[in-house]
């Protein structure tokens, strides 16, 4: 399936954790949104970044082919599902 990342996700070393499977298609942003740190990490003791509509911007990322055994890692570590791009 395809799926689009953006913010920590793209940080190559945790791809690998996160979706080891993952292939790189191509960089695209989701129009009408922008990043907002909507959340607190205990963990990481900073922001998570999440996406909420906003009209007339975007938010850039890429698109990864990845498997259904990447999605339940992903589910795993992230505790939400991200963005699924429709196949075609």
């Amino acid at each position: 399936m395809k799926f689009f990342f953006y913010a920590d996700n793209l940080n190559l070393s945790q791809l690998k954790r996160r979706a080891p499977e993952h292939k790189f298609l191509f960089t695209a942003y989701l129009p009408d949104h922008s990043i907002q740190f909507c959340r607190w990490s205990t963990q990481w003791r900073c922001g998570l970044a999440s996406v909420i509509p906003s009209p007339g911007e975007k938010v850039w990322g890429a698109v990864f082919e990845i498997t259904d055994e990447d999605l339940k890692i992903l589910d795993d570590f992230e505790k939400y599902r991200p963005v699924i791009m429709p196949s075609g």
